[in-house]
């Protein structure tokens, strides 16, 4: 089942990296990676013929607010 189809709107979180770096003719280049963590489908229903339901992504590890559960002893005071 395809979750994900070109032109349909998604609320994703997470990060954007850049980066910056000089190509072996001297130009400059950038390229851009994004670090999802979690991701909802926005469209409706009705929006999607083919897809029984929308579900939301929440990668392992975190709990349903978005946030990594962090251990009592990894905590500095």
């Amino acid at each position: 089942m395809q979750y994900l189809v070109k032109g349909k709107p998604i609320y994703a979180v997470g990060e954007l990296n850049i980066y910056n770096y000089k190509d072996e003719n001297g130009c400059w280049k950038s390229i851009t990676k994004v670090n999802v963590n979690a991701l909802e489908l926005l469209s409706s229903k009705s929006d999607s013929n083919n897809h029984k339901e929308q579900q939301e992504y929440i990668p392992p590890g975190l709990d349903p607010q978005g946030f990594q559960a962090i251990d009592d002893d990894d905590i500095p005071f």
